[in-house]
């Protein structure tokens, strides 16, 4: 009977600590255990922080949370390629912090709508729109649009990602003329992409791009200033 009564207690107890310490799967890893902010403690410790990068040849500012690496980049993978949508909730959450500007409308980086039918969503999209619901600026989704289909830019060398990305992008006029933009994008890694569409936004009038991103790689002064 003791050992009844034990059993039982203890299943009570593991149940109010459920209840108070949620076990639920990890953003990063996808094990079940104990989050601090969608984060197991072991992937927590991976996560180096970014901050905000002012000094960019053709965007306004280039902000990021946290260096490409460890959790933050298995979390890029688990969104866009396994298709893991409840982590841009996470990342919108960690990237509100460096919204650059609260007089801007949010743009997501579009994807061709070739791929958009293969992986069934836009990251960039779910990211914008977790932004926005959790207290940041309007989602402009229609301000840039994918004109055609690219080659994966990891591919490529330098001159291959621009050339790659070159005419890819065209923006709406009439929507992104005069306003404050903020690119919304996962990661940034030579920052190809994002100068192909800050440079659209500028020419159809746009006063200020940013970029946010979630994650950011690594890169000297020199080699940003050469890959743009």
């Amino acid at each position: 009977m003791n050992a009844l009564v034990l059993r039982h207690a203890g299943l009570a107890a593991q149940a109010v600590l459920d209840v108070l310490f949620p076990r639920v799967e990890c953003c990063s890893c996808g094990e079940e255990r104990l989050l601090d902010n969608g984060l197991c403690g072991v992937c927590k410790e991976t996560m180096v922080p970014h901050g905000a990068r002012e000094n960019h040849a053709l965007l306004t500012g280039l902000f990021a949370a946290y260096r490409y690496g460890g959790a933050a980049r298995e979390m890029v993978h688990r969104l866009k390629f396994d298709g893991q949508r409840d982590v841009a909730r996470f990342m919108a959450d960690a990237m509100l912090p460096f919204m650059p500007a609260s007089d801007a409308f949010l743009v997501p980086v579009p994807i061709h709508s070739s791929r958009r039918r293969e992986r069934g969503f836009n990251q960039s999209d779910d990211i914008a729109r977790h932004i926005f619901l959790q207290g940041g600026p309007p989602v402009l989704r229609d301000g840039l649009i994918r004109t055609r289909a690219t080659r994966p830019q990891t591919e490529l060398s330098g001159d291959e990602r621009r050339a790659n990305m070159r005419h890819a992008f065209v923006a709406n006029k009439r929507r992104v003329n005069g306003r404050h933009l903020v690119l919304i994008d996962d990661v940034y890694t030579t920052g190809t992409t994002l100068s192909a569409c800050a440079q659209e936004l500028f020419s159809a009038g746009a006063l200020r791009v940013y970029a946010l991103t979630f994650a950011k790689t690594a890169f000297d002064d020199e080699e940003m200033t050469r890959n743009g």
